[in-house]
């Protein structure tokens, strides 16, 4: 009760009744609005907060209770880790004499791909020189006869030679042209002159047109390789 009637005597002193907050212009504090329901008492006033109506014989008045004060800003936090820093620059990568032959552009878990001096991207193994494996032409005849398809898409800046085996310096690259289809394989070509039946014919997606592209394939580096930030 001791607390209830605390509250009772608070709010005597802070309603502000409506018609004079209109006449003053003046706005509440910033804080909480509750309603109290008050009863005049022999014994003095008694009051309670509601969230309805008030029971008769009691009067209903608005209270605000203004807003703490503002407390002091806390102090600040430790600074976050500072980010690894960026790379500077590019990479050279070198023949095992040392010169270099490209720009390392990417890596795929298995090739590094090198951009090299005629403007071209190719996948190469650093612990050997050897370019990224080649395409075999694909037929759906049994004896290389008709279009030959390769899979795809290529791009004209990263072309591909079309051998069974090692690329050689001075072979013509290709890219793919025309729009992706779906064959059924029956024979395979290495693009030399060599023509293999496929015993059990398989389904190959993305079957694409190869398209020369001007480009010649650059000499093999000499392996080892190594890269050097330039």
């Amino acid at each position: 009760m001791r607390k209830l009637m605390l509250a009772a005597g608070a709010a005597a002193t802070m309603v502000v009744p409506a018609t004079a907050m209109a006449a003053n212009g003046h706005k509440p504090a910033k804080g909480a609005t509750v309603k109290v329901c008050v009863t005049n008492k022999k014994h003095g006033l008694k009051a309670h907060v509601v969230t309805g109506k008030c029971k008769s014989g009691e009067k209903a008045l608005t209270v605000h209770l203004p807003a703490g004060a503002k407390g002091a800003t806390g102090a600040q936090g430790p600074a976050g880790p500072q980010g690894p820093a960026g790379a500077a620059g590019s990479y050279a990568v070198k023949d095992a004499n040392g010169n270099v032959v490209g720009t390392l552009v990417g890596f795929d878990g298995y090739y590094d791909y090198v951009l090299f001096g005629n403007g071209i991207i190719e996948g190469v193994d650093m612990g050997t020189g050897q370019l990224e494996d080649q395409y075999t032409l694909e037929y759906t005849s049994t004896d290389c006869s008709g279009p030959a398809y390769v899979g795809g898409p290529a791009i004209p800046q990263s072309p591909f030679d079309i051998v069974n085996g090692n690329a050689s310096a001075g072979d013509p690259l290709y890219t793919t042209s025309g729009v992706a289809q779906t064959i059924t394989v029956g024979s395979q070509s290495d693009g030399k002159g060599g023509c293999t039946t496929v015993n059990y014919p398989w389904t190959m997606d993305n079957a694409y047109t190869p398209s020369a592209t001007g480009y010649t394939q650059p000499a093999t580096p000499v392996g080892p390789l190594t890269i050097a930030q330039q």
